[in-house]
């Protein structure tokens, strides 16, 4: 009765019209889309609201926002840390109780944990935002499956737990105490800041506006926040003015955008014996770690000398320690977290060349790295040269033996200047004859601002480069302001010119962009000083120039991206605007190029001419990358022991990991992509220059990177990634690994407690030794059963949730790992191992057991952390007579209603059903449920009289409807067997023939055709088999295959179905009836027949016989899904898909869950659906797949395995993969795109773990938005 009023419920309120508006708290839909900005979801109150919100140009977040403040206030995020673009991204809500973002490419970009909910749990599905601004997925009996706040991002709300696990169920732990009732004022949040700061705000109302105001910070110093400023940085605050960073003398801002990077150096210290570093005094300045060593009651004369003898030393902390009446001594290498501050008792001395200009400057005065004609000879890696052709220098010898040409002998060279052959912002070049009759361009440069000791020592050094993508350098002259530059001459002019002329073809183009970027690459990471390009030219400036940034070696990098693009197509803005290759490629090529090679090229200039200098290449072409490609490169530890590369972890499917190769089987010790694995084709992972490692996909995606190291020029020489045989991988520069930022503790303390727990750390560290000794800073410790042997040790966080310890020990000729130690020895105490409703029990000869209490049922055969169902309901009425069972001496931890102290047996008891009656009454559902069953009572009643009407006017007097061969529908009759016999000519004509039973044309008296199929004889009652006739003739959808009747005598079962002029998909692949387009039709078609039984129609039905025979075709060849003989009907009241009491299918086309005995659902049709895809592509049947191995041996392969292989094969040629077994009968006439869309969906279907797999509407989803 219950299920019946909450039917009729459903059916009330869905014939009330929703609001047009489409600002509202509750989600009944499916998705919310970014295209459309007024779609999103507002708290009854006005205050919160939850939508896409724009974070960038064309970039959004799925977020929810305080709109009263006078700014919108972000509170929470989905996405933060990838946004999407603002077209064809959506929020979607899925029915198996989990949502999920996706961005225009159908990537999934963050998802909501699978909830492993019931068929009755995931009925009509709510996502709601609160007035508390927490955003809640509920279902309608208000179960909560998910709620926002349970995942805070940098932000805390009044009544948002920070709990020490975030998930749907309590936190094992209270924080706070749960009986405390006071959760605070709305209008607060607690945020992490950008500057690492936490703070509390309130929304306060001032003049009229809402603005959050701080009431409290747990710094109240700013400057005491670690790194607040970046290394070589000094910070200062006042009350006024507030916090201020600034560098230090000698010291100029790393990048103007962020302080975070801090400060580099403007000199550098020579470390030979004749060194005259001198020191600069900064009083009461503090710089807090990164101490060389530590020299206690040591003299001023004995630190500095002792910083002198290192080059490491940046300078050193000099501090009077009261209590002991000495002073200390703090040598540091890096200098980081400085900050003045009057009452800090000590001084630091920065270290600075001793004839350094910038012994008087100011630490805020700042200089920019400039390409410009007057750099400082501690700059000269940066040189100019102003000319819009790539043409560059080289010198032939080792030694630089450039000959000064006097002025005289270039002008009558040139025959006074006479014949121009270029001209550029910092010249003009022309064409001359040496005396010795070599064939020069003399290039005059315009009138400089450097003498002349400074332009020859430039000219020695851009004289050593030798590279053979560089122009030549011959010569030189320097007279007075006539400055000129000697250069070999090329024959075939400028790049600019030949554009122009159309003298290239497309493989010259190919070959210019090749060498230009190797000749580039070499001047800006192989030479020994290195030289930055700097063309000036408007067109090719890279962004920095206009905005006044750091110039770095990326403005080449930038200008190289323009003269691709130059090369490749007419303009930039033809490209934006463009649809093709073919739009925008330079038409005097005139349609005669290689399309790869030239798409490669436009998409690796759009790379280099991003806006952000950081998302920009290198130009380094040497081999700083590891591909997946090639298994071969890896690293390995001198020891041999450790290997690092490219792990596989699937099928096509890689993590960049490191393993132990001496246990019996490699064992990972880390991952760095360990949840989004690459594919096996052209996903490499790079060092670039800045020392930053990058792990890409095929598509050239970022998948796992590191952070920014912020080097200095200086610091990025020889960047190495080294596996040492500790199995740590390391990357580092030429002078070796650097310490971490920030000793914690102090290194020369033995006992951590000496530390005491500074407010400066950040960081925590623990330590597992080779011993067998795992020691933490927060003083846990623990021995390994076997201590003191030196071994291969880890200590691994294993799936059930225990840390244990695990030695490599050699048994039996073998190495395998043996546990020495485990954190919790009593596994049943290990939180949440078994799941809710269920009990844990441990005994050393069986080991750990799970089970269900009694009344409940394990939920997934397969994962016991989901714990056990109830198979009763127990009713919250008054005369509710619920019993207890003792279970002794047994404990459940946590999930408190309430606590009761000093209560008594009886009372306890009396408490528990008052809760439950307290949870559960709700006068307002009990109003709507009487209305609705008031309703539903005049409907019923309204039914009875139109049938009884029915009844009085039909031919047969008779009123009972089963006697008249017709069920409940009206849509079906039921006939005789003799009936059919005769329909059939006594079974005579097959058509069918399948596990269910064998299918015959027939005639019905009414000269209708039909399909009559006789089942097997079945095992079912006539009732029972009438109940599920009766719900299958109630299915109503354009591609399934419609019923028109039934038999049921005896032994007897026969259905009556439309008959089908095309026959079968199976007869028609077979008889080459088939075009591209008609299989695309069929599979989109068979698509939305399958997904309409697995989750629109009233009763969720699994076909569990999906093969070609069983989609026939209609006159005009559209499919309708048949034979649902052997289809399970599965109530949505059902929650066990399981019940099956043999395995059911066509062998090829069945799931591994049928082998395995795994839990049925509709994820066994996906996976005979997608066969069926891959036998329309490939033409081949699962069951008659045969290879030969030399003509002597044949062995069955799977057809999915087949084109996974082809595929494997295709990438490695430049044949497109899908032509390796496209089904021959179709000639070569396809649509490439389509068919190859079919193959990829058909894989995602066919994956071996049903996770993995879609459901029916996303596969219907994935083919109609590629026809879209």
């Amino acid at each position: 009765m219950d299920i019946s009023i909450f039917f009729l419920l459903l059916c009330l309120l869905q014939t009330f019209p929703l609001s047009s508006s489409n600002t509202f708290d509750t989600l009944r839909g499916t998705s919310l889309s970014v295209e459309k900005p007024s779609e999103r979801l507002v708290s009854t109150n006005g205050e919160f609201l939850a939508g896409f919100f724009p974070v960038g140009d064309n970039a959004f977040c799925f977020s929810i926002w305080l709109n009263k403040s006078s700014v919108p206030t972000v509170v929470w995020m989905a996405n933060r840390d990838e946004p999407v673009d603002g077209r064809g991204s959506t929020l979607s809500l899925l029915n198996e109780g989990k949502l999920i973002l996706t961005n225009s490419l159908g990537y999934t970009i963050w998802t909501t944990k699978a909830a492993g909910l019931t068929s009755l749990g995931a009925t009509n599905l709510q996502l709601q935002l609160l007035n508390t601004g927490n955003l809640v997925l509920h279902n309608s009996t208000g179960f909560v499956i998910w709620q926002s706040f349970d995942s805070p991002i940098d932000t805390l709300l009044p009544q948002q737990a920070l709990t020490m696990i975030s998930s749907p169920t309590m936190s094992s732990l209270y924080w706070p105490d749960p009986w405390l009732t006071d959760p605070g004022q709305a209008g607060r949040r607690l945020t992490l800041d950008p500057d690492g700061n936490l703070r509390s705000y309130s929304l306060q109302e001032m003049n009229g506006r809402w603005d959050w105001v701080v009431t409290y910070q747990a710094f109240s110093q700013p400057c005491r926040i670690h790194g607040i400023c970046g290394p070589n940085s000094l910070c200062s605050y006042d009350h006024v003015s507030g916090r201020k960073c600034s560098c230090l003398q000698g010291f100029k801002m790393k990048d103007h955008t962020d302080w975070s990077y801090g400060c580099e150096p403007e000199f550098s210290i020579s470390c030979n014996n004749t060194d005259e570093s001198s020191f600069v005094q900064l009083a009461h300045v503090e710089y807090y770690g990164s101490d060389i060593e530590f020299h206690e009651n040591a003299t001023f004369q004995f630190c500095r000398d002792e910083c002198l003898k290192r080059c490491d030393c940046n300078g050193f902390q000099y501090k009077f320690n009261a209590p002991s009446g000495y002073s200390n001594c703090y040598p540091k290498f890096l200098l980081l977290s400085g900050h003045h501050s009057p009452n800090f008792e000590g001084d630091f001395y920065l270290r600075l060349p001793k004839a350094s200009p910038f012994n008087n400057k100011t630490p805020d005065e700042e200089k920019s790295w400039e390409c410009s004609a007057n750099i400082s000879k501690q700059q000269r890696r940066t040189y100019e040269n102003k000319t819009t052709q790539i043409q560059l220098h080289k010198d032939t010898s080792s030694q630089i033996d450039l000959s000064d040409s006097a002025f005289d002998e270039l002008r009558k060279a040139t025959r006074g200047f006479k014949e121009v052959i270029g001209q550029g912002a910092g010249g003009t070049v022309y064409k001359g004859v040496l005396p010795d009759q070599r064939v020069a361009a003399i290039k005059r440069l315009n009138e400089a601002n450097q003498g002349e000791a400074e332009f020859l020592a430039e000219v020695n050094t851009i004289g050593m480069l030798n590279h053979m993508y560089l122009i030549e350098m011959w010569g030189y002259c320097a007279e007075g302001k006539h400055k000129l530059l000697v250069y070999e001459y090329m024959e075939h002019g400028s790049l600019a010119e030949n554009l122009s002329s159309n003298a290239l073809d497309w493989k010259k183009r190919f070959e210019i962009a090749v060498g230009t970027a190797k000749g580039l690459a070499y001047l800006h990471e192989e030479c020994l000083e290195w030289v930055l390009h700097c063309d000036e030219l408007e067109a090719y400036m890279a962004p920095e120039w206009v905005y006044n940034l750091p110039i770095t070696s990326k403005v080449d990098v930038y200008s190289y991206g323009i003269v691709l693009l130059e090369m490749s197509i007419l303009t930039l803005e033809q490209l934006q605007g463009s649809h093709g290759l073919k739009t925008f490629i330079d038409p005097m090529m005139a349609g005669k190029y290689d399309k790869a090679k030239m798409e490669l090229l436009v998409k690796v200039a759009l790379q280099c001419v991003a806006e952000d200098k950081n998302e920009r290449p290198t130009m380094n072409p040497r081999g700083t990358s590891l591909s997946v490609e090639k298994p071969s490169e890896r690293l390995v530890s001198t020891n041999g022991e450790f290997l690092a590369g490219f792990f596989p972890v699937g099928d096509n499917a890689f993590c960049f990991s490191i393993w132990l190769n001496k246990s019996s089987v490699p064992t990972v010790v880390w991952m760095a992509n360990r949840d989004e694995p690459v594919d096996g084709r052209g996903s490499t992972l790079s060092l670039l220059n800045e020392g930053k490692l990058i792990l890409t996909n095929s598509l050239g995606y970022t998948i796992w990177t590191t952070k920014a190291a912020g080097l200095t020029s200086l610091q990025a020489t020889n960047l190495q990634l080294q596996l040492l045989n500790t199995g740590n991988l390391v990357l580092h520069n030429s002078t070796g690994p650097t310490m971490s930022s920030l000793y914690w503790p102090d290194p020369w303390l033995t006992d951590p407690g000496q530390a005491g727990r500074s407010m400066y750390n950040t960081s925590r560290r623990a330590l597992l030794d080779d011993l067998g000794n795992f020691e933490s800073s927060d003083h846990f410790q623990f021995n390994a059963t076997d201590y003191g042997v030196v071994l291969h040790r880890r200590l691994t966080l294993d799936p059930d949730g225990n840390l244990r310890s695990y030695s490599l020990q050699e048994m039996n000729g073998r190495w395998d790992w043996v546990v020495t130690y485990q954190a919790f020895s009593q596994p049943c105490r290990i939180h949440g191992i078994c799941g809710p409703n269920s009990l844990c029990s441990y005994d050393h000869v069986s080991g750990r057991k799970c089970s269900c209490l009694q009344g409940f049922k394990m939920k997934d055969h397969t994962d016991w952390s989901y714990g056990c169902e109830p198979e009763f309901s127990i009713s919250c009425n008054n005369t509710d007579e619920s019993s207890f069972v003792q279970l002794a001496h047994v404990e459940y931890y946590g999930s408190d209603i309430e606590f009761h102290e000093n209560a008594t047996f009886q009372f306890c008891r009396d408490e528990c059903p008052k809760e439950l009656r307290r949870t559960y009454e709700n006068k307002t559902v009990k109003l709507l449920l009487w209305f609705a069953i008031a309703v539903g009572g005049v409907e019923v009643t309204c039914i009875l009289l139109v049938w009884f009407f029915l009844l009085r006017t039909s031919k047969h007097p008779d009123s009972d409807p089963t006697s008249q061969g017709y069920l409940l529908t009206n849509r079906f009759k039921r006939f005789s067997f003799d009936e059919l016999r005769k329909a059939t000519r006594g079974f005579k004509e097959v058509i069918g023939r399948g596990a269910g039973g064998t299918v015959y044309k027939g005639v019905l008296p009414d000269q209708r055709v039909a399909a009559i199929k006789q089942l097997n004889v079945a095992n079912q009652g006539e009732a029972e088999f009438l109940a599920e006739v009766n719900t299958i003739g109630m299915l109503n959808h354009m591609y399934l295959i419609e019923m028109w009747g039934y038999c049921a005598e005896g032994k007897h079962k026969l259905l009556v179905y439309e008959y089908m002029e095309h026959g079968s998909l199976a007869e028609n692949l077979s008889a080459n009836a088939l075009d591209w387009k008609k299989r695309f039709e069929i599979a989109v078609g068979t698509a939305k027949g399958l997904a309409y039984l697995h989750e629109e129609c009233l009763e969720w039905v699994l076909h569990c016989d999906v093969k070609p025979q069983n989609i026939l075709l209609d006159s005009n060849y559209q499919p309708k899904v048949a034979d649902f003989g052997l289809s399970k009907l599965v109530s949505r009241s059902m929650s066990d898909h399981s019940s099956f009491s043999r395995m059911r299918g066509t062998r090829g086309y069945m799931a591994p869950e049928w082998v395995y005995n795994l839990p049925i659902t509709s994820k066994v049709d996906v996976y005979s659906y997608g066969i069926v895809l891959l036998e329309m592509v490939t033409g081949k049947s699962p069951n008659n797949m045969n290879t030969s191995d030399s003509g002597e041996t044949r062995e069955h392969k799977r057809l999915v395995t087949l084109v996974r292989e082809h595929i494997n094969i295709g990438t490695t040629t430049s044949k497109p993969w899908i032509e390796e077994f496209i089904d021959p009968m179709m000639a070569g006439k396809y649509d490439k795109a389509k068919m190859e869309l079919l193959v990829k969906v058909a894989l995602q279907c066919v994956a071996e773990d049903k996770n993995e797999r879609p459901t029916m509407n996303q596969v219907v989803e994935m083919l109609i938005g590629h026809e879209d």
